[in-house]
């Protein structure tokens, strides 16, 4: 990311500390929601709502500081062209995805208890209809996608970026996001995600793109789950070459992509570029 060119942010964004006090509140509502309504509320319900309640203080600190809300978060709308590439990215960094975790399974296999978590939340969301897998998806896919993204890479990146630059305001943000997941087996993978998903939102100068690759990110590792995961058999040994060729693969057709997204035309002119 330079510092010079194309790529400008909306010229509002909030100050930086604003920003990162969102993060840690919205955070912080989203995990004691977790804790408090997970054992009332349907699994859909509870995901919903925590999922909510992470962009609710952005989403507050815009009101009351007067932002527009279209103008400041970079909403809008995405050509059919954008579309398609923003939904092979999520394709490509889902396969990435895999490959990394493959190759994090080699030397740090999950702790106990991990993947059986992992195993009851899917469990609880499989569908019984085709009405209830559309319910699932939104739950576990769309409404993170868009509540996540509209914190991080619609007020966070934004608020960091006048004073860290392009590159580190996309490291500092994609780092917040994968703390926030509250997660230290699935650090470096979201980490990763969240690196390729700030320059998504330069390169695009929109939040939109940013979320139809997170949300087909998402339902991917939604849909795939039963058909990676067989509860029945044992952890199977590691796979450190197919790992390397599952990320080697997405993140090159991740890096295609992202050379081929057009940059939206910016609403301000602005010297600094990714």
């Amino acid at each position: 990311m330079s510092q010079s060119g194309s790529g400008s942010l909306p010229a509002t964004p909030v100050h930086p500390l604003v920003g990162l006090a969102a993060a840690i509140a919205g955070t912080a509502a989203m995990l004691s929601a977790g804790q408090v309504l997970g054992g009332h509320l349907p699994v859909r319900a509870s995901i919903t709502i925590g999922s909510a309640l992470l962009a609710l203080p952005a989403l507050l600190s815009l009101a009351l500081l007067g932002r527009p809300l279209t103008r400041t978060l970079a909403l809008r709308p995405a050509d059919n062209r954008t579309v398609r590439l923003t939904v092979a990215m999520g394709a490509s960094l889902w396969l990435a995805s895999l490959g990394l975790l493959e190759l994090q399974y080699t030397v740090w296999p999950p702790p106990p208890g991990y993947l059986e978590l992992f195993r009851r939340i899917h469990e609880a969301l499989r569908p019984a209809n085709p009405l209830d897998a559309v319910l699932s998806v939104i739950a576990i896919a769309a409404a993170p996608a868009l509540f996540e993204e509209t914190l991080v890479r619609g007020v966070v990146l934004p608020s960091f970026r006048p004073v860290l630059g392009a590159t580190m305001a996309v490291i500092a943000s994609a780092l917040l996001f994968a703390l926030m997941h509250a997660d230290p087996y699935r650090l470096a993978f979201t980490f990763a995600v969240g690196i390729a998903l700030g320059v998504v939102r330069l390169r695009a100068n929109a939040l939109l793109p940013c979320i139809l690759v997170h949300g087909t990110l998402n339902t991917l590792t939604f849909l795939a789950a039963p058909f990676v995961d067989d509860p029945s058999e044992p952890l199977p040994a590691p796979r450190p070459l197919l790992g390397a060729a599952f990320f080697a693969v997405g993140v090159a057709v991740t890096i295609l992509l992202l050379r081929r997204l057009r940059e939206a035309p910016p609403e301000q002119s602005s010297s600094d570029a990714p």
